[in-house]
């Protein structure tokens, strides 16, 4: 229950909410909502490292070390890189038309 109430709280955290309109109430509401979850995200986050070193040390001997450490290779470290060979383009593209459109002003 508490990896998904953080979850949850982690991707508020991260949401863009340029949508909403720009009326006082809407952005007095969403100082007062970023400064909760700017707290909020750091409990999440310490949370996530707790259970992140706890799984990666939970039952480790000198014998499954490596094993883990592969597990650690394969499950996290190439998905981000993978995910960020497909981000980073499309940002430097889509922030290049953006500042291309306003210099065309």
């Amino acid at each position: 229950m508490f990896s998904f109430v953080f979850t949850l709280i982690m991707i508020l955290y991260h949401a863009q909410w340029d949508f909403l309109s720009n009326t006082p109430y809407v952005s007095r509401l969403s100082t007062i909502t970023e400064k909760g979850l700017d707290h909020l995200a750091g409990v999440a986050m310490a949370y996530f490292f707790m259970t992140s070193g706890f799984m990666l040390y939970n039952n480790l001997t000198s014998e499954n070390m490596g094993s883990k450490l592969k597990r650690r290779v394969k499950n996290l470290l190439i998905p981000f890189i993978l995910w960020n060979m497909i981000y980073m383009p499309l940002k430097i593209i889509f922030m290049h038309q953006t500042i291309n459109g306003i210099l065309d002003l």
